[in-house]
């Protein structure tokens, strides 16, 4: 039996879905931090000692497009703006700047892909005379590999976006030590030639 389906009701129906997907992604980033703050003991079948000499543990940094922590290190490789529905902005309404970027695991801690980059990063755009625009993280922007947890020594590339509120005023990408951190360093990406 064929029905047919009017416009509002497939409109309805695209609607429930982008609720519920938007609900899904909001459950899976929850679950995903909890697990990050509140670490699951690593399991091994082996007692493993590794010497770490003074010179490889470093200060906290963010130079040359890299910032480096004790347990991970990510490096930005790209940056590129997104159109609505192009690739990387499929679900926005407003374009996004794409940050392309790889974590590598140093110390074998649950790392994962996605939430080590937007723990450690703030974004904004300095247009408002009266506050700091701490830009949205977009919906649609993550790669395949965004959930993924990092194998120690490990590295894993992937993408995550932001939403613009115009297409003139600079971003800047500020390296923090975790979501509370200092800021280690910034990084200015003109939107414009």
């Amino acid at each position: 039996m064929v029905t047919k389906l009017n416009v509002k009701s497939v409109k309805k129906l695209q609607t429930r879905y982008v609720i519920i997907g938007a609900i899904a992604l909001i459950l899976i980033f929850a679950t995903t931090v909890s697990l990050v703050v509140f670490k699951r003991p690593q399991v091994s079948n082996s007692a493993e000692t590794v010497a770490v000499s003074e010179s490889v543990q470093s200060a906290p940094s963010f130079k040359n497009d890299t910032l480096s922590l004790e347990d991970i290190r990510i490096k930005v490789t790209d940056t590129k703006i997104a159109q609505p529905g192009q690739s990387g902005n499929e679900y926005g309404t407003r374009p996004a700047l794409v940050f392309y970027f790889e974590v590598t695991n140093i110390s074998g801690d649950n790392v994962f892909v996605d939430n080590s980059f937007m723990e450690n990063f703030q974004v904004t755009q300095d247009n408002d005379p009266d506050a700091h625009s701490y830009l949205d993280w977009a919906l649609g922007q993550k790669s395949d590999r965004g959930n993924d947890m990092v194998k120690k020594g490990g590295t894993v590339a992937s993408m995550v976006g932001v939403t613009l509120s115009d297409l003139t005023t600079p971003v800047v990408l500020a390296a923090t030590n975790g979501t509370a951190g200092d800021v280690l360093g910034t990084k200015i990406i003109k939107l414009q030639n």
